[in-house]
């Protein structure tokens, strides 16, 4: 989900009239990697901010951790106890962040891509290859480029019903392709793995999000072939308040309530509260305003550009 819903984004955003490709031409890349980086760095080090604060209220360690935390400004995080070759943790044990360097990442490849007629298959390529070479030779920044598949889903479900009005398993077959053949490769290594085999550790990590991300593509075709999408309204309408702000109490649930766990409820439902209205503050307020400054030739609205 946090791989393939971002990608969805990126060809619904205003759209143009299609060039020869048959496709919404994008703005241009400096603009558009702006508007990323508009997007996602200022909450980002929020969420930087509250992990060092959290971790120094909780436990006592106020120590900076300069390595760590340029790590993960340079967007190199990742799972560093589950998974081989990791440059980095995610800051503070903040591990909701880990995504947020593939999202990154992601805005920068997309520029390269968007208008290539034959993008799907050169990325489904691009990721079984960059999985190959990560199982052989585990470093971290493979993974980026294997996982690009499971981002660029998204943008070929979104250019489907875009262009179509619905989707369809033939016009989604280089996007399930693509997914499941690095999905493979992730079975055949768990498969020679040292037992007992760890669901949360490498290479059975892997394994769910490949399945996840080919099971939402089926389960969107399904939804629109039967109109479940519109059956569904009642409940997901009310939901988009909370989306307005997704971006903000995803990377930031963790140091504001999962550390306090152990608290008492009544500091719980504070801490629960305090993030709320830290959240709306974050993305109703200021994320606006730099944007508005940082970028006023072309403003996103909240939800647009959102990370997972």
């Amino acid at each position: 989900m946090l791989g393939v819903r971002p990608g969805i984004r990126r060809p619904l955003r205003r759209p143009r009239p299609s060039d020869h490709s048959g496709l919404c031409r994008p703005e241009a890349h400096p603009t558009s990697l702006l508007h990323g980086a508009v997007r996602i760095y200022p909450i980002y080090i929020a969420a930087l901010l509250a992990a060092f604060v959290s971790w120094g209220l909780f436990k006592g360690d106020w120590n900076l951790n300069p390595s760590q935390l340029f790590g993960n400004l340079f967007m190199l995080q990742d799972y560093y106890d589950g998974k081989p070759g990791i440059l980095v943790d995610t800051y503070k044990d903040n591990y909701p962040l880990w995504s947020l360097a593939y999202e990154w990442w992601f805005y920068l490849l997309y520029p390269a891509f968007r208008l290539r007629p034959r993008a799907g298959t050169e990325i489904g390529v691009i990721s079984f290859v960059s999985i190959a070479l990560y199982l052989a030779f585990p470093f971290g920044p493979f993974l980026y480029l294997g996982y690009f598949a499971v981002w660029w889903a998204g943008v070929s479900l979104a250019r489907e019903w875009r262009d179509t009005g619905s989707l369809s398993l033939r016009g989604q077959k280089i996007s399930l392709i693509s997914i499941a053949a690095p999905g493979i490769l992730f079975i055949g290594a768990t498969l020679r793995a040292p037992r007992p085999i760890v669901i949360n550790v490498h290479p059975a990590l892997e394994i769910r999000h490949f399945v996840a991300g080919v099971l939402l593509i089926v389960l969107a075709v399904a939804a629109f072939r039967g109109g479940w999408h519109r059956k569904f309204k009642a409940i997901t309408d009310p939901l988009a308040a909370i989306g307005s702000v997704s971006y903000a109490l995803y990377v930031l649930h963790v140091p504001f309530v999962v550390s306090s766990f152990n608290r008492s409820i009544p500091q719980l439902l504070v801490r629960v509260a305090l993030l709320v209205v830290v959240c709306i503050l974050l993305e109703r307020v200021l994320q606006p305003w730099l944007s508005k400054r940082l970028n006023p030739r072309s403003t996103p609205k909240i939800d647009e550009l959102s990370p997972p």
